[in-house]
This record gives C-alpha cells, structure tokens and sequence, in this order.
C-alpha cells in the first residue's frame, strides 16, 4: 500500500512540473516533512549526512552573504527540499523502478496529446517537439530516457519500452538522445549477457513510430492522426515485443538496426536544421562563463541568480538565461564548497556500486545533468530513491524538541509556495494584480515581469516604482525603463538609460537597439 501510496504521489507532482515548479518543489517539502514526522526510523550515514549539511550550510551562507532574495530563497527550498526527500526515501524503502514507469507513462501520453493538438497543454510543444509537462522539452527527454531504460530493463514491463523510446526521439534532444545510447553501451560493456541485436530491434520500432507520428502531424498536416502510432504500440505492444524478439534472431536485423540508427540524426536535423550544433557550441560558452564566474567568487553570485547576473557577465550575445550544466550552476551558486560537497556525495555512492541498471541510469541522468539542464523534482526523488539502499544507518528516534527543527524548512516551503501560486497564476492570466497587489519586494523575476506588463499597459508610473524597488537593477531593468522615458518624450534620459544597458551587457543587442530606435522614435515612430 505505501508503494502505491508514494507512487501516486510522485505521479501526480511530476504532471505538475509544467506551471508551478516552485510550488510544487515546496509542496514536495511539505509532504516530506509530514511523513518523517510520522515515520522517520532511519537516517543517513554520517558521511554522507555531514555532507548533505554542509552543501546546505554554503547555500544558506552564499543566500545571506546576496541578501536574500526571492530567487535564493527558491533555490534553497529546492536544495533542502532535496535532502528532506533523500531522508524520506530511505525510510519509504518504495520501488524506484515502478514509480519511474508510472510517471514516464503518464508523462509520455500527455506529450502525445499535447504533440498532436489534442490536449492544450500550456507550452506542450517547441518548435514542433514534444515536451510534455516539463518547462523545457530537453528536460522532458531526459526524464522519458530513464523511464525507457528502466523499462527495457523491466522483463515484466519491456513492451512498453517503445511507447517511452518513441515520446523521446518526438522531443528531438540530441543530448538527452545521446546520454539514453550511451547507458545502454555502459549496459553492453558490463554485462555479458545483453545482446546488440534486440537493442537495435527495438530501436528501429521506436524510430519507425516517431517517424509516422512527425509525417503525420507536420508533414501531412493531419495532427489527430498522430494519435494512432504511439496507440498500436500500446495496444499490440505484446505483439510488437514478440517480433522485435524474432527479427532479432535474425543476422541481418544487426545490420538493419544499425542502419535505422543512423537515420535518426538525419531525421533530427531535417526538422531542426544545424540549430543543435549551434546549441552545442552556445552552451560551451554558458559552462565557460560559469567556470570564470566561479573562479572570480569562491562563494558564488547568490543562488539563482544567474538568470538576472548573466547580462553583465557572459562574454559574448546569447539570450540563454540558464546554464546548461547543472554542475557548473552549483559553483555559480555557491562557489568551490558546493561543488566539492556534491562531488564528494557521487563519490561515495559510486563506491563498491555494482553495474546494474538502476546504477546505470543514475549515470544517465547525471550525464544529461552535466551539460544540460535537468528535470527539477523526479531528478531528485528518482535518484535518492536508487541512492536509499546502499546510504540508510541504523534506526533513529528523533526525540521531541528536535522535531522543532522542521518548523524552519516549513516555513521555508510555506513561503516559496505561497509566494509561487501567486506570482503564477498573475503572470498567466495577466491580471492587474501583478502591478497593484502582488508582493514583489526583494523578486527579481516578478519585478521584472511587472515593469514589462507596466510598459505594456503605458502604467509609467507603476514601471518607475517597481524600478525603485530593485537593489540592483541589470541591463534588462535599464531596457524597459529606456523604452518608457522614450515613450513619455524624456529622450535624453532614455538614451541615459540605453547607455547604462550597454555598460551593464555589452555583449547583448538590446542595449544597441535602443539607441537604434530611440530617434524613431523621437520623430514619431514605434519601438519594434
């Protein structure tokens, strides 16, 4: 029954990721927090819980040392929520595989909706690739790859594994592509008894899907159609089972496999174009920033703060806001310290693991971490979960006033979550809240989003007074205020501030536009 229990939940905060991933990251924490008071009897190695503390320790000083905002006080709830589920999973015990194939399951059928317009998912669809319930659809793929390869790896559940395999060649990831062929050659080269042929087999049905789903959706224009591919693979998916095994029998399958795998780049870059190799040399650039920005502040910028502090730090023009490596954010967070701590914490669990595929998929899903940017919640509860049997200590009774301890991440989870649904459901429906009521003291994010709803609105006066409000305005803030002097006839003072952009981001164009178009509009034009 607890199996079941944690199941669905985990289930359901996955299908929740797509609007409110701080909310549900708090929501995370909450239900944490309920369940280890109730039933905590175990706790983690010291170790390992030494080191848990004191990656939490740098976060807290490196929040404190910026001030803490909002967007450190989101992070943090994350990295503490994290620990909080780390705890909770050693003593729920429950099947990480099972959970894992009921939420890549759930995931999988709403992007097939989403992707063939049968479902209005908000943000469902990039660029003409599935993304399902995830903000970014290369986060979506790298969460479906774990799903398939435990499940492949699953006798009881591999026909399902197609369905999986076929949502995630729909996202077009390269990198998410390549991390799920690269754990199954870690899966070839460590263990003797898994064989190529089956492996390609099952590939060219997945491939073959994908393929059908795409040519009916965007080149035959015929979206509800789209449905039927991944439905077969459900419904005859015992079938499909037994013949990929046949085919597989088979010497020249080997070589037909080898050659469907081929084609999948060509497939991906004829629906795409070079933009992937672009990306690729993009986030070379976004790690390389991060490292010099980590080796200028041992203690980091603050926890999340990148997003707001890349303007005036990245040596060239990307409009990219994250960095696609997660390792390469926790030094940008939280300088050197943080990062030893979490290698130290892989290096731990790495030793005397056995090669197996909930070890191989947790290679796979650090992998996609390292140059990309990874799925939030199911990342951690999936690989604290593998993690659970190999770092549980002995029984422990937590006595009384230590349970007192668990008010303060309540009150952190209580805040980010509060503070999460508002900012979401006023930025979604655009409502006049986000300008009038909306707490946005110390937010960076929501304070920028209120001078671009205010400049949109000509509220010139309310631009001005979130403006105020920020401790340190960055070149996006000087943007949005350039824009509305202009629009109120103040054009020296809009050049001022278009200036001031350029000084704080001269590697980006907007700055450069503004001065552009700041004389147009001085003769009576618009601001594009």
């Amino acid at each position: 029954m607890m199996k079941v229990a944690v199941t669905v939940i985990c289930v359901a905060l996955t299908l929740l990721q797509g609007g409110f991933p701080d909310a549900v990251w708090a929501l995370c924490g909450v239900l944490a927090l309920i369940f280890l008071l109730a039933k905590a009897k175990k706790t983690p190695r010291l170790p390992v819980l030494l080191l848990m503390l004191s990656f939490l320790a740098v976060y807290l000083i490196s929040a404190a040392v910026h001030g803490w905002p909002y967007e450190s006080l989101a992070v943090l709830c994350k990295v503490t929520v994290a620990f909080l589920l780390f705890w909770a999973f050693i003593n729920m015990e429950t099947d990480a595989a099972q959970t894992l194939f009921a939420a890549g399951m759930a995931v999988a059928l709403i992007g097939y909706a989403a992707f063939c317009g049968l479902l209005p998912w908000n943000g469902a669809v990039v660029s003409q690739r599935l993304q399902s319930v995830f903000e970014y659809a290369n986060s979506a793929a790298l969460f479906l790859g774990a799903a398939a390869f435990m499940t492949r790896n699953d006798p009881k559940r591999a026909a399902y594994a197609p369905f999986l395999e076929t949502a995630l060649l729909l996202t077009q990831s390269v990198g998410a592509i390549a991390v799920y062929a690269a754990g199954w050659g870690l899966r070839l080269l460590t263990h003797k008894e898994t064989k190529a042929a089956p492996l390609f087999c099952g590939a060219g049905f997945s491939l073959l899907a994908a393929g059908s789903v795409y040519a009916l959706v965007y080149v035959a224009g015929v979206p509800f159609l789209g449905a039927l591919p991944p439905l077969l693979l459900l419904v005859f998916r015992k079938q499909i089972k037994r013949l990929s095994d046949t085919l597989a029998a088979r010497k020249w399958v080997l070589f037909t496999g080898v050659g469907s795998c081929i084609m999948l780049p060509v497939m991906v870059f004829y629906s795409r174009g070079l933009r992937p190799l672009a990306t690729a040399g993009e986030r070379l650039t976004h790690m390389s920033d991060g490292l010099r920005v980590m080796t200028d502040n041992p203690l980091g910028i603050g926890p999340g703060r990148w997003a707001f502090e890349s303007y005036a730090l990245q040596s060239s023009d990307y409009t990219v806001t994250k960095i696609h490596s997660e390792i390469v954010s926790i030094g940008v967070d939280a300088g050197f310290l943080a990062v030893a701590a979490a290698l130290l914490l892989l290096g731990i669990w790495l030793k005397g693991r056995a090669w197996d595929a909930h070890s191989i998929c947790v290679v796979m899903i650090l992998l996609g971490a390292a140059m990309d940017i990874p799925f939030s919640f199911c990342s951690i509860v999936f690989i604290t979960a593998l993690l659970s049997a190999k770092t549980s200590s002995k029984p422990l009774s937590i006595p009384p006033p230590a349970r007192l301890f668990f008010l303060l991440p309540l009150v952190l989870c209580g805040l980010v979550f509060t503070q999460s649904v508002i900012k979401n459901q006023a930025e979604r429906t655009m409502q006049p809240q986000l300008l009038e009521k909306l707490p946005v003291r110390n937010d960076t994010e929501a304070i920028l989003s209120r001078m671009n709803m205010a400049l949109d609105m000509g509220r010139h006066d309310k631009l001005d007074e979130a403006f105020a409000s920020l401790k340190e305005p960055n070149a996006e803030a000087y943007a949005y205020l350039a824009q509305s002097l202009a629009r109120r006839g103040e054009f020296e003072a809009a050049e001022a501030a278009a200036m001031r952009c350029i000084e704080l981001s001269p590697h980006q164009a907007m700055g450069y536009d503004l001065l552009t178009y700041i004389p147009q509009i001085k003769n009576g034009g618009f601001y594009p």
